[in-house]
């Protein structure tokens, strides 16, 4: 038995660890796992810079910062680093922390703090551009619900109707999706981007009456991860309990280098950095990638089109559209910021610009900025998303993508000093766009896998262009995906042509 993994993000990553646990020394007739990875580096949209800075290792993160200790997913990343030894690496950020209370919006010229406090939220729905918000959050419970036959809407939509007439709610809503998804609001489904929301709704036809019937009121899954994370490691659960965020002292590549380390020292899996698929034909009896019996792709669905152009049966049903971010990272000798500590902004859409948002990362992690602790001044500029080629073109130079963040610091904050350090990045088609009618989409693909006119029964998918953009979505995606190939390979032994997956990845788009 051949399983082949592409990608070697934190989903192959992951996923090569929980099956390579669980098939070592098994039994039943070889196991081998390969990891195919376009790249010639590990770590997918993980990606820290340790840049030497007036002598000292700052962090300069450009792909995600930080993680929340909160949910199932978020207890079962915890639960990984503590397994990969990296629990005293942990730096995080207490919920009463200025970065955890005071975020801001770009809005009308200026920075808008966010409100931390149901005090606070009745103060500034007294008046400017959160005006009303307190009156509109009380009459939302009488308005109806959502028509039996709306299958899906956008956010900007959902809200709209939720909340008519609340442009404080507008605003927020649309910076919320540029920090996400670097994506449109407009455009981005509801159902998909906040599924909590959309469910909320539809238990009582009211989001206020729904969210407060919920509660608080942990799942039976969340359960079972705060038990075994309190058991294995404590100090984890300790932290879990009283951080917002958090993240590692080195930067969240750690988490990735870690995991690539489990895969090279395991007897059953083989690791192929600079192996980009450019080709997958799936037939009744293998998957001819690498020879392979089963396939697990991480890779977005263009991707996998691309492949598999050739291969019999039919195309994919549906490709999920990408968002390319510049990410551009500075480091400054002193303080420049015009506030006190706090996370940072986003902007929302109608505020046009450049930017989606900008990050305090000094604010926010403080010991990631080497012995120079209150010396240096990180911070991260985050531009384009859906309107990337609009702002930045085919192929923007770094020098360009430099001068439009330092421009968007003067503009927004008045910044005008130089900076020490930087680095700029241009993440291309990194973040998953899950616009309506992503759901039904994911349902067709689900059907598209399983069919002897689709993929035949020999691949499975997982990742953030299945289903969850954050670190912590995919790797609960990827653990759930390896469990259950672990559940229907104990006690079997393979001979001849092997069997069909029992599983695509999307089993739950059939609910």
């Amino acid at each position: 038995m051949h399983i082949a993994i592409l990608g070697a993000g934190i989903t192959g990553l992951t996923l090569a660890r929980t099956l390579s646990l669980g098939l070592v020394g098994r039994g039943g007739g070889p196991i081998r796992i390969s990891v195919l990875e376009g790249q010639g580096r590990v770590g997918g949209w993980v990606q820290t810079q340790r840049k030497s800075v007036a002598g000292e290792d700052a962090v300069f993160e450009q792909g995600p910062r930080t993680l929340r200790p909160s949910g199932p997913a978020g207890l079962r990343t915890l639960r990984l680093l503590g397994d990969l030894g990296l629990a005293e690496d942990v730096v995080q950020v207490g919920k009463g922390a200025p970065a955890a209370r005071k975020r801001y919006l770009y809005v009308q010229g200026r920075l808008l703090r966010l409100p931390a406090s149901i005090l606070d939220t009745v103060k500034a729905s007294a008046s400017g551009p959160l005006k009303g918000l307190v009156g509109s959050v009380l009459r939302e419970p009488f308005i109806p619900g959502r028509p039996r036959d709306l299958e899906d809407e956008s956010v900007q939509d959902f809200f709209a109707r939720r909340f008519p007439g609340a442009d404080g709610i507008q605003l927020a809503a649309s910076a919320m999706m540029h920090g996400i998804y670097a994506g449109d609001y407009r455009k981005l489904s509801v159902r998909s981007c906040l599924p909590s929301l959309w469910e909320a709704e539809g238990r009582s036809g009211s989001l206020v009456r729904g969210m407060l019937l919920s509660g608080s009121k942990a799942t039976t899954e969340e359960d079972e991860a705060r038990h075994a994370l309190k058991i294995h490691y404590p100090q984890l659960m300790e932290m879990a309990e009283t951080s917002a965020i958090y993240s590692l002292r080195q930067g969240l590549s750690g988490i990735t280098d870690a995991l690539n380390q489990v895969a090279i020292q395991s007897p059953i899996v083989t690791m192929r950095p600079s192996s980009p698929v450019t080709k997958v034909i799936l037939d009744e009896s293998k998957a001819k990638v690498m020879d392979a019996d089963w396939v697990v792709s991480t890779l977005p669905g263009p991707s996998i089109a691309s492949c598999m152009k050739g291969s019999p049966g039919n195309p994919i049903p549906y490709t999920t559209p990408y968002a390319s971010v510049a990410v551009v990272n500075m480091a400054f000798s002193q303080r420049v910021l015009p506030l006190d500590p706090a996370f940072g902004y986003l902007v929302p859409v109608r505020e046009g610009g450049d930017a989606l948002g900008v990050v305090f990362d000094s604010d926010a992690l403080p010991s990631q900025d080497g012995a120079r602790q209150g010396g240096l001044n990180r911070l991260t500029v985050m531009m384009g998303g859906w309107k990337f080629k609009q702002i930045f073109g085919e192929k923007p130079h770094p020098d360009d993508v430099l001068k439009k963040a330092r421009r968007v610091l003067k503009e927004q904050m008045g910044i005008v000093k130089e900076p020490m350090a930087h680095h700029v990045s241009i993440q291309c088609q990194c973040i998953p766009q899950y616009e309506v009618g992503w759901w039904d989409g994911m349902r067709q693909v689900d059907e598209w896998l399983r069919s002897s006119t689709g993929a035949q029964g020999r691949m499975a998918v997982c990742g953030a262009g299945w289903g969850g953009v954050s670190v912590n979505d995919c790797v609960q995606g990827a653990e759930k995906v390896g469990h259950a190939l672990l559940d229907h390979l104990k006690g079997k032994t393979f001979s001849g042509a092997s069997p069909t997956l029992p599983l695509t990845g999307l089993e739950r788009f059939r609910k």
